[in-house]
């Protein structure tokens, strides 16, 4: 499913660290350099906010649909690889109804839901889902003539209520079955056709817009999002000024090397770097994942000790060789601001925070495509 980031626990990959190092590894030998590189970092910015931030909505995903295949590009050669293990492969059969409706329906919204509950569906389960996801994911999709453009947000608590009220009668028919797994079977194989358009969704005057749709735990703080502000959000995301704090392109770029063959190694350190990163920038220790484990506690030693490499990795290296493996010139200041020799915000002088040398209010001027210049 589009964003299954999900886990935190130690005994597989996809549930200790969110991802599958092996199949994101196979999925990017099969681009070329420059899609490489874009994947990879859109890939760690979406988990640094999603999964190890925890936050309420995703950033955008594009799909192109046609003859019945999702793809990831729009030259329409890469196509989305879901894993059949998670929620019996029902994803898939899912994924491809909305993006149907969606396809016939332009700029109408097309609702799915993936409830809480078991990650896989057999008995045993398989190790990667063997820990129920723990939150639920609404997505927003809808085809705006070219690709489709699916948004996930992450629901728990009260924000079931929410769910209730998009879906209408129709949520409380989804909900009369025996069992979890064969609600949960229904609700993402049966996507919604809805007579709105995304201005529509978000101009809505929803029955409540105070009620807490999703309540975060990360990075040792509770963050609590109600109705409006997953709404405010949603338009940050679509308009590009939702952004993680990471340089997740230098840290593509490092794990990528040019056109080496990329191992599963490479993608683990990848991740571990930009989660260290967070932790680090956070001034924390241990945090919990979004999605997944049940909330279990994730301690920055104990993912670096498993990944020694990574641990030296851990600062970032501005050499002149990875600024020309991203085609950057030692001049751009504005891309370019992590050093660690002294204090102080290298921009504005103010405040330090994290490793960057770079204030949190100068971070989001240049995310925004403002040219700063280094003042020390």
């Amino acid at each position: 499913m589009p964003d299954p980031e999900q886990g935190s626990c130690m005994e597989h990959s996809l549930t200790r660290l969110g991802i599958d190092p092996s199949a994101e590894a196979k999925y990017l030998n099969s681009l070329n350099s420059p899609d490489r590189l874009s994947y990879l970092a859109k890939q760690l910015e979406t988990h640094e906010l999603h999964v190890v931030r925890n936050h309420v909505v995703s950033l955008p995903y594009n799909y192109w649909f046609s003859e019945g295949r999702i793809f990831t590009n729009e030259k329409k050669t890469t196509e989305l690889d879901l894993d059949e293990k998670e929620r019996g492969g029902l994803y898939k059969f899912g994924l491809k109804e909305a993006f149907t409706m969606a396809q016939n329906n332009p700029n109408q919204l097309v609702y799915q839901y993936s409830p809480p509950g078991p990650a896989s569906f057999k008995l045993p389960p398989d190790p990667e889902y063997a820990k129920p996801y723990d939150i639920g994911q609404l997505y927003l999709m809808y085809f705006d003539g070219e690709k489709i453009k699916n948004i996930s947000i992450s629901i728990n608590g009260d924000g079931e209520k929410w769910v209730a009220e998009i879906f209408g009668n129709k949520y409380f028919q989804m909900l009369n079955h025996e069992s979890d797994i064969e609600k949960i079977k229904d609700f993402i194989t049966t996507p919604i056709l809805s007579q709105q358009t995304i201005d529509d969704f978000l101009n809505h005057n929803w029955q409540n817009p105070n009620r807490v749709v999703f309540t975060s735990n990360s990075l040792e703080k509770e963050t609590k999002y109600i109705t409006d502000d997953v709404l405010r959000e949603i338009r940050n995301s679509l308009s590009g000024q939702l952004r993680g704090k990471i340089n997740t392109e230098l840290i593509a770029a490092r794990a990528l090397n040019g056109d080496k063959k990329v191992t599963k190694e490479d993608i683990e350190r990848s991740y571990l770097l930009m989660i260290g990163q967070v932790m680090n920038t956070e001034g924390v220790s241990k945090t919990k994942f979004g999605g997944g484990c049940g909330g279990d506690v994730v301690r920055a030693a104990d993912l670096f000790d498993q990944n020694p490499v990574a641990k030296l990795e851990a600062l970032p290296n501005l050499s002149s060789g990875y600024r020309k493996l991203l085609g950057k010139k030692d001049s751009d200041e504005n891309t370019w601001g992590y050093d660690f020799d002294s204090n102080g915000c290298r921009f504005c002088a103010s405040q330090y925070v994290g490793p960057c040398r770079i204030c949190e209010s100068c971070t989001g001027r240049i995310n925004n495509g403002e040219k700063l210049n280094s003042k020390n």
